[in-house]
This record gives structure tokens, C-alpha cells and sequence, in this order.
């Protein structure tokens, strides 16, 4: 897939090759309405987004590459300038992603040798992204909002599951 395929992204979020850990995390129905473009990180503000940012602020030269499935507009990096929207995730929808959307996280993963990849999202969303080839390194966050938000909470700051027990 070629940039302008991409709708002239690059491949990475950040424009940096050095990036160890990839995030990936489904939109948020709670958005920022400014009538302005504004940066997916900064558009999305579900406690998903609040989490990752004050994580950002707090570490911003960690080695993290995000990327965001929106219902919308299918993968997108982070800093991709978008819209107020409301579209909520499908079935259907997945469904009309999934193709798109997995050659690009297979390419996304095959440019760069990740040590954890995270992917952060409800079951719907997952449905976007089968035939995305799992690796040992790919950790799908499960259960509710709550366990979902601490296992990313956990995964972001590297503390162990057993230390928040």
C-alpha cells in the first residue's frame, strides 16, 4: 500500500523508525466537537485517549508508534487530522474494514520489528482486523472497559498484572 493509498500517511505514527512498541486502540464514541480538524490523539476523549495522553505528557520520548481504528475512517496514525464525527463500529462496518485495515497493520507490523504490540478494543472492533497475523508479541487487552483500561494502564507503564492486585 502506497502512502497515497494511505491517504498520504506515513507508515509511521511518528515518523521515526526507532519505535518499539505499538499501540493500537479503537476511536471513542466521546470526542472534542471543535469545528476544526484536530489530531486523532487529540479529537478522541474517552478514558482510552485521557490514559494515553496523560502517559504521552508524562513520557514523551517513550517508544510507542499509535495507531487508531475508527469506525469512520478505518486505521489511522494518531496524528491524522480529522473531523468531529459520530459513527459507531458495526458489524457491517468491520466487516467493510477488515480488508483494508489488516494489509495495513500487516504492513504497519512488517516495517518494523516491534517488541510488544497492543491491541486495545471491544470485540466488534476486533472483527475489523481478522486475518491481522498474531505473533508471540501481540497482546489482545480482554473483558470490560475497566480490565481493558488497566491491562493498558499495566502494558504502558510496565508494571506486571500482579503488582495491582
Amino acid at each position: 500500500m502506497t502512502d497515497s493509498e494511505r491517504g498520504g500517511e506515513s507508515l509511521r505514527s511518528g515518523g521515526t523508525m526507532t519505535k518499539t512498541n505499538l499501540l493500537i486502540v479503537s476511536c471513542s464514541k466521546s470526542k472534542r466537537s471543535d469545528p476544526d480538524l484536530l489530531p486523532a490523539i487529540a479529537r478522541y476523549d474517552g478514558p482510552t485517549f485521557r490514559l494515553i495522553r496523560r502517559f504521552i505528557k508524562l513520557h514523551p520520548s517513550a517508544n510507542l508508534d499509535l495507531w487508531i481504528l475508527s469506525a469512520k475512517y478505518g486505521l489511522i496514525s494518531s496524528d491524522r487530522a480529522i473531523a468531529d464525527y459520530d459513527q459507531k463500529m458495526t458489524e457491517i462496518r468491520a466487516k467493510e474494514l477488515r480488508s483494508v485495515a489488516c494489509l495495513q497493520l500487516n504492513e504497519i507490523v512488517g516495517s518494523h520489528s516491534y517488541e510488544r504490540v497492543l491491541l486495545c478494543m471491544g470485540k466488534t472492533y476486533l472483527q475489523s482486523l481478522e486475518g491481522f497475523n498474531l505473533d508471540s508479541n501481540t497482546t489482545i487487552a480482554r473483558g470490560g472497559m475497566g480490565q481493558k483500561l488497566g491491562e493498558l494502564y499495566r502494558w504502558l507503564y510496565g508494571e506486571s498484572s500482579h503488582e495491582r492486585d
